[in-house]
C-alpha cells in the first residue's frame, strides 16, 4: 500500500541579497532593491548573493523541482551579449548589509561591521579564503544551473536540474547549511 502525499508548488522570495563589489572592495550594497552581478566596468567583476528562507516547507519535504527566476533591470552601457550567469551555491554564512548607494549605484557604499563585501563575509572580520569568494571553499565551484542573459526588462529561468534539487533538498534537511547562491 502506497501512500503519496499531494504535490505543492511553493514560490519564496529572497530573504537576503547582495552585491560584491570588486570596484570598491570594502563596500556594501546589501539595502539596494537590486542585486548587481557580471561585469560593470572592465576589468571589474560583482557577484550577487541570494539566500532563501524555506521554513515554509514540511523538514519531510522532497523536493522535485526548483527553478530559479531573476529579472534583469539594467545591463551595462555596451550591454549584454549572450552572456552566460550560473549560481553556485554558497558554502558558508554572509551578512547582506544595509547599504543604498544613490550617487555611485554600482560601487555601493562603505560597509559596517556584519556586511558582506569583496573582501569579506561579514566586514571587517571574516574575510573571504580570497576576494569575491574562492570555489569549493566560500561557494561550489560547479554550477547548480545557468541561464544566458539577452537584455534587460526580461525574466530569466535558472531551470531545474539534480543540482539546484539537491541544494534545496540539502538546506531543508539541513537548515544551517542555507547560505543561498552566489550569481
Amino acid at each position: 500500500l502506497a501512500h503519496w502525499a499531494d504535490a505543492a508548488s511553493i514560490t519564496n522570495n529572497s530573504v537576503a541579497d547582495t552585491s560584491l563589489l570588486e570596484i570598491e572592495p570594502s563596500h556594501n550594497n546589501g539595502g539596494q532593491a537590486s542585486v548587481i552581478s557580471g561585469h560593470i566596468q572592465n576589468p571589474f567583476l560583482t557577484r550577487g548573493l541570494y539566500r532563501f528562507d524555506l521554513n515554509n516547507l514540511p523538514t519531510n519535504a522532497l523536493i522535485q523541482s526548483v527553478v530559479l527566476e531573476l529579472t534583469v533591470t539594467a545591463q551595462p552601457g555596451d550591454g549584454l551579449a549572450n552572456s552566460a550567469f550560473g549560481l553556485h551555491r554558497m558554502l558558508r554564512p554572509w551578512g547582506e548589509g544595509d547599504k543604498i548607494p544613490v550617487a555611485r549605484p554600482g560601487q555601493g557604499e562603505p560597509a559596517t561591521a556584519g556586511e558582506a563585501t569583496w573582501s569579506h563575509s561579514f566586514y571587517p572580520t571574516n574575510a573571504w579564503a580570497v576576494p569575491g569568494g574562492a570555489p569549493d571553499v566560500d561557494f561550489v565551484g560547479s554550477e547548480s544551473s545557468s541561464a544566458f542573459i539577452y537584455g534587460a526588462v526580461e525574466a530569466y529561468r535558472f531551470l531545474s536540474n539534480p543540482e539546484i534539487v539537491g541544494d534545496v533538498q540539502g538546506w531543508v534537511n539541513d537548515p544551517t547549511s542555507s547560505f543561498g547562491w552566489m550569481l
